[in-house]
């Protein structure tokens, strides 16, 4: 589970700042906060995001360099990746309004799957 807020909106001029809390493990209070910057890139067919920021998990004594990418189509599909300082997790999935619906590789484990809300 991951919540997040943007502390600083992004502009034409200037990208975003977000900072939020990845709960490490399902159902513990191990929670690693974050923080990025980014932008989004519109284009006819839909958005590319991308950020690059950092990650303190609280199993490690260290902060992880963290990055991403993010296609949107505007008819509703998503691809991406996500480096989490250890591995890359590649998801894709389909958004419906506020709502969407993700398969995730994640770590070299099993599939996972995600249900994100967005305002």
């Amino acid at each position: 589970m991951i919540g997040n807020v943007d502390l600083i909106t992004e502009t034409p001029t200037r990208p975003y700042l977000r900072a939020g809390v990845a709960f490490q493990d399902t159902f513990s209070d191990k929670v690693a906060p974050f923080a990025t910057l980014g932008r989004h890139v519109a284009f006819d067919e839909g958005t590319l995001e991308y950020y690059v920021g950092g990650v303190d998990r609280p199993n490690e004594s260290h902060i992880h360099l963290i990055s991403g990418a993010r296609l949107s189509l505007k008819d509703g599909p998503f691809a991406g990746f996500q480096h989490t300082g250890h591995d890359v997790n590649l998801y894709f999935g389909w958004r419906f309004g506020d709502v969407s619906l993700s398969v995730w590789a994640n770590e070299r484990r099993k599939p996972g799957i995600a249900i994100s809300f967005a305002r």
